[in-house]
């Protein structure tokens, strides 16, 4: 390399170098001096074939008037008469195979492999294979995961795990972390336990995990249109075996899932030891049911089911009672006095259905002359059967009691009713807890009567008494009726 110092020289003067040589030239300032931004007394390279102009602007700076070239990593210049030749060579590194392999920096060259590849054309895709259970995938920062196992420690926790494994290990892990806390964390796993795959949904702490399915609709991706939520019940704390462990399903509307299961009640709920199922008023029932919807109706108390053992689907009780009443009814009258009335849904009584009825009361004559009672059952507006007591002295008071059985015998056109009517020993009327017992039982009847009725359709079922004078003092205190 030839070295040269520019001269001291006034300001304003220029000097023209050309590099006519085979080596490069080194241009230094004079003493003290410097050549565009480099260090005092730093000299510029000049390359063979290049030229340049410097000009003075002090008695220690110089400048040029052109850019000076210089050949850098697999760059070359190559001048020749009237031309510099500008071009890039190899460098020591090639990309390794095989072909379509991903390329990494393998200790300063190039690294490839045939289980990293990504094959181009229309539907490139990215293939990592392993040949051994191993991690194959990692994405994500590396820090600890509370609560996960010890085999996803090593070199740090990573957001993201997809692995071939070949134990009973998560094959696929998404992890969730906010800050590294417990309390913020959690992850989705998929697994083969060489008997049955299952997908785990884990929190690191104590909180229920959730899966959603929402709807945006009109609404937004915080609080979209339709919400529902299904996942474990209760915290941490409130956990026990049969309480709070089993299942909560939610479902809402222009809400999240986090502001829905706080402040809801669940559709359902399924634990050790029970099954909660919807539930709603009779109001609340389904506008378009299907056969074989199950509910709790909240209006009676009972668990229902949308079927068709009638010719028209409906809603049926299960099981119990179907209805109820302890609402006091009183006969002020001679003339008839209807004490219960039930419609009997159609199909209730085809071929083997049966209702039972229980009424029960008291009747204190206060009307200052004897009197009787006549009882008198109707369904479909047929007398079933009618009876008349015997007479009632005055100041005199006995209690009652009315068990009715209607049966489908055998067809939806034919019914029977069986039964007992109860009258208890006469006394004197009393007031608070005093009662009165006698020897002789006042009247009881047994109870028998037939019908030619179509129960295919609802039809009415009717209880009446009638009395020989006025004010009889007769009281219906309450009745139930039973689907057995």
């Amino acid at each position: 390399m030839l070295f040269r110092s520019l001269p001291v020289t006034p300001f304003g003067n220029e000097i023209y170098v050309a590099n006519r040589g085979a080596n490069a030239l080194n241009i230094y300032p004079n003493t003290g001096a410097s050549i565009v931004n480099s260090a005092a007394n730093a000299p510029v390279v000049l390359p063979v074939g290049q030229e340049a102009t410097f000009v003075c602007t002090s008695a220690t700076q110089w400048w040029t008037t052109e850019s000076i070239l210089a050949a850098g990593t697999n760059v070359t210049l190559t001048p020749s008469a009237g031309v510099l030749t500008i071009s890039a060579t190899a460098g020591a590194a090639v990309p390794a195979s095989p072909t379509n392999s991903v390329q990494w920096n393998n200790a300063g060259a190039f690294g490839g492999s045939a289980s990293f590849l990504f094959p181009p054309g229309a539907n490139p895709f990215a293939t990592i294979q392993g040949t051994t259970a191993t991690n194959q995938l990692r994405i994500g920062p590396a820090f600890t995961a509370p609560g996960l196992a010890a085999q996803y420690a090593a070199g740090g926790t990573s957001t993201v795990y997809i692995e071939t494994d070949g134990s009973n290990q998560d094959g696929q892990l998404v992890y969730f972390n906010n800050g590294g806390s417990a309390a913020v964390s959690g992850y989705i796993g998929y697994a083969y336990d060489t008997n049955a795959p299952y997908i785990r949904i884990v929190d690191a702490d104590d909180d229920a995990p959730y899966i959603t399915f929402n709807t945006i609709g009109t609404g937004t991706i915080t609080n979209p249109l339709y919400v529902s939520a299904f996942g474990a019940r209760g915290t941490n704390a409130s956990r026990t075996l049969g309480n709070n462990s089993g299942f909560s399903w939610y479902v809402g509307a222009n809400t999240n899932a986090a502001a829905l299961i706080t402040a809801d009640t669940p559709i359902m709920e399924l634990d050790t030891q029970f099954l909660r199922i919807p539930n709603g008023t009779t109001a609340q029932r389904p506008a378009t049911p299907i056969l074989g919807m199950i509910r709790y109706n909240s209006t009676t108390s009972r668990v229902e089911m949308y079927d068709q053992t009638t010719t028209t689907p409906q809603w049926t009780s299960l099981m119990g009672v179907i209805d109820k009443s302890t609402t006091a009814v009183t006969a002020t009258v001679a003339a008839a006095t209807t004490i219960m009335t039930y419609s009997v849904p159609g199909g209730t009584l085809l071929t083997d259905g049966v209702l039972r009825f229980s009424l029960e009361g008291d009747w204190v004559n206060a009307s200052g002359a004897a009197r009787t009672c006549t009882f008198l059952v109707s369904y479909g507006g047929t007398t079933l059967w009618s009876a008349t007591t015997p007479s009632l002295a005055n100041a005199t008071r006995t209690g009652w009691e009315l068990q009715l059985n209607l049966v489908a015998a055998s067809s939806a056109t034919a019914q029977s009713l069986t039964g007992t009517l109860t009258m208890s020993t006469i006394g004197t009327p009393t007031t608070g807890t005093t009662g009165v017992i006698g020897a002789t039982a006042f009247g009881n009847a047994s109870i028998y009567g037939t019908s030619a009725v179509n129960s295919a359709v609802a039809q009415t079922l009717l209880v009446t008494v009638a009395f020989s004078g006025a004010t009889p003092g007769f009281t219906r205190r309450f009745y139930t009726i039973e689907k057995l």
